[in-house]
């Protein structure tokens, strides 16, 4: 539930993220502007007619990611941006072996461990791009 009051002050969603972290940066432009922010926890919906997300989880992994990306050059600046690129590039890069190893080492875990490799690959490129900036 959104006060109108507020929702005319803070502005509307910004369509610069993509299924994540839209409503996270929608909160922090809201506390930015003296507005409070709530949790109601008895409060509840029921979301009708989604797609999962789970069923194209390595687009969805990009979406992710660059989103993440961007709300912290958004709100932290460049440097926050430049570290949580590093984080998720260095936690993709570390798990590659440790699949590798699994999926010889256990070859009924083989096809879950090259569907992992392949989005830790994608999260690496995605990350080596995903930039916010001023102009966004």
């Amino acid at each position: 539930m959104i006060n109108c009051a507020a929702l005319r002050d803070v502005g509307l969603l910004d369509d610069g993220f993509f299924l994540y972290f839209e409503e996270t940066d929608w909160c922090v432009r809201a506390r930015q502007r003296g507005w409070t922010v709530g949790l109601v926890p008895s409060l509840g919906f029921v979301h009708t007619g989604a797609y999962s997300t789970s069923q194209e989880y390595l687009k969805n992994l990009r979406h992710y990611c660059a989103s993440l990306v961007r709300f912290y050059g958004k709100h932290r600046g460049r440097a926050a941006q430049v570290v949580a690129q590093l984080a998720l590039a260095c936690e993709a890069v570390a798990a590659v072996p440790y699949l590798a190893i699994l999926g010889w080492l256990k070859p009924s875990h083989r096809h879950m461990a090259h569907e992992r490799m392949e989005w830790l690959l994608t999260l690496i490129a995605t990350v080596r791009v995903a930039r916010y900036t001023a102009d966004d």
